[in-house]
């Protein structure tokens, strides 16, 4: 798995790579604001099945990287947050498992639409 260094200083953006402990890695990404939306697999699915996932994620593209979402991006969200809900509903993937959606690439204006981190029952 590719994490940033933990040590970074806090205004700079990490922009290489670094095999670490996992452990700060939510910590560090949530910090430099480089994820949109960030809650367990249980928030994340409570949040589509009321009906405010979207409007969450749209204020936090706002808020966070002055996007406004078109309205084909914002269908888009809503469409694919149902599948997901879908693909966690899995009872073996735990629910206080991680859900991340729209991780910012640094130095590349690119996104990463949805992650799912954890830990196993060594770590």
């Amino acid at each position: 798995m590719f994490v940033f260094n933990s040590g970074f200083q806090r205004n700079r953006i990490p922009t290489t790579p670094f095999d670490i402990d996992s452990s700060n890695i939510v910590e560090n990404i949530t910090r430099i604001k480089m994820i949109i939306y960030q809650k367990n697999k249980k928030s994340y699915i409570e949040d589509v099945n009321l009906n405010v996932f979207v409007d969450i994620l749209l204020k936090d593209l706002t808020d966070k990287i002055g996007k406004t979402p078109s309205p084909s991006e914002k269908r888009s969200f809503e469409n694919s947050s149902r599948y997901m809900v879908g693909i966690l509903s899995d009872n073996e993937i735990p629910d206080d498992c991680g859900v991340s959606i729209e991780y910012n690439i640094p130095s590349t204006g690119k996104r990463v639409d949805f992650i799912i981190t954890g830990k196993n029952d060594k770590d």
